[in-house]
């Protein structure tokens, strides 16, 4: 167990406010790089969202997706791919790439190195920013962002959670979707996105994640002589201010065609001090409902079958906890009251350490399995960075989450504070 959990990412400055982290191995034959772009969640998302979509059709020298494929497939199957993401209250635009390991290709070809040069000129010149670039391509990939906000609504427990995130924060970065809105994404025009990307480019903080079987110092090289990017402000862990605790939860009612409801209850940790607090918060959600042991599952879903589907989830980074479930409709105000009590029960004490005891070791076994995949050690690398925590190896993580104490959590649950409650149910939608 403890071998998996050792793994460590070595950082070094590329350039000013360019840091590269990286993981030493053999394990796989090929090497996986994420170029992160560190993001204000105040600014403009849905440029960003599109411009992910966007940068897949090319530079200035290598126009259009068809030759950019057969670019990646002459470098012996290489890929890149380019999206958004949310994570510990900031905006995050990643390309990521994979290409065979220099070792296993004929002749004294690199592929990464190919790869790198051109993701330089992606982010440099990319095709979106040039008069050639053609309308129909532009509405195209911006109808392709609107589909895909529009099946996240069609998942009923992403569509509920969404909406209860954006009535606990209106008007405020933690209510906002990493797309944007689709009035903010169908309002969008070329050289607005073009000039954000190049902006996040060449201006923001950028984690340079790297799993390659190369030493440090060879990668260093590579990078300082393909990848052409500027030094940038380095990264600064910030905390964007919360709104206010309401003094009573706000309550909210939509309507479909559906025959399943949805429920979506939204807590708060008054206090809360993510550096400090993570680990124990972490533990208390998970009692309450993060695992199949869980208060929640047991009372509503087993002992009650009340519910198709109930767990909560928090987010470390905010404090917030968020309890969902989907069930019959007429059971929907029964289940929130035994939400109510089992908050109530943790928050009183009524746990022990025979209950962490599954918990501990659904923690473990996320861990140990960290070290199957590059990307979910860069995820959780990356995570750990951005939250400001000092543990950057997962058994150092393992160990903080062993060494809290049932008081911390207890105190957790004390300090959570019912925000806003949001439900789904079926019916003819009110306008």
């Amino acid at each position: 167990m403890s071998d998996d959990l050792e793994f460590e990412f070595r950082a070094s400055e590329i350039r000013p406010g360019i840091t590269l982290l990286h993981h030493r191995s053999s394990k796989w034959k090929t090497e996986t790089i994420k170029l992160v772009f560190v993001g204000d969640l105040r600014r403009d998302l849905a440029a960003r969202a599109l411009g992910a979509y966007l940068l897949r059709h090319g530079h200035g020298h290598m126009k259009g997706m068809d030759r950019v494929s057969r670019f990646m497939q002459d470098l012996f199957g290489a890929h890149l791919g380019s999206f958004v993401t949310r994570s510990q209250g900031r905006h995050l635009l990643i390309l990521r790439g994979s290409s065979v390991d220099a070792r296993h290709v004929p002749g004294n070809h690199d592929p990464l190195a190919r790869l790198l040069d051109y993701v330089s000129d992606l982010l440099s010149d990319p095709f979106l920013a040039r008069r050639d670039f053609k309308e129909e391509d532009f509405t195209r990939e911006q109808n392709n962002l609107l589909r895909a906000i529009a099946a996240q609504a069609d998942n009923k427990a992403q569509y509920a959670h969404r909406r209860l995130l954006e009535e606990m924060f209106p008007d405020h970065p933690f209510g906002r979707p990493a797309f944007g809105q689709p009035r903010e994404v169908a309002a969008l025009a070329r050289d607005i996105v073009a000039k954000e990307v190049r902006r996040l480019a060449s201006e923001e903080p950028l984690f340079i994640y790297v799993v390659s079987p190369r030493t440090t110092g060879e990668l260093k090289r590579v990078l300082k002589s393909r990848l052409k990017l500027n030094a940038r402000a380095p990264f600064r862990r910030s905390r964007l201010k919360t709104p206010p605790l309401r003094k009573r939860a706000r309550r909210i009612r939509e309507h479909e065609d559906l025959t399943q409801a949805r429920l979506a209850m939204g807590f708060r940790l008054e206090g809360y001090r993510p550096r400090q607090d993570a680990h124990a918060a972490v533990l208390a959600d998970m009692l309450l409902g993060g695992v199949s042991s869980s208060r929640l599952f047991k009372e509503i879903r087993e002992k009650r079958s009340l519910a198709y589907s109930v767990g909560s989830g928090i987010d470390p980074s905010t404090g917030v906890c968020v309890v969902s479930a989907g069930v019959d409709p007429e059971a929907m105000e029964q289940v929130e009251k035994l939400v109510k009590a089992q908050v109530r029960a943790l928050a009183a004490g009524r746990f022990s350490q025979a209950d962490l005891d599954p918990v501990h070791a659904t923690i473990g076994q996320q861990l140990m399995g960290l070290s199957d995949s590059p990307d979910a050690m860069i995820n959780f690398h990356l995570g750990q960075t951005l939250g400001g925590r000092r543990d950057k190896v997962p058994m150092e993580v393992f160990r903080r989450y062993q060494r809290v104490k049932l008081e911390q959590i207890q105190g957790i649950m004390k300090s959570m504070r019912l925000d806003c409650i949001y439900s789904l149910t079926p019916g003819k939608e009110i306008s």
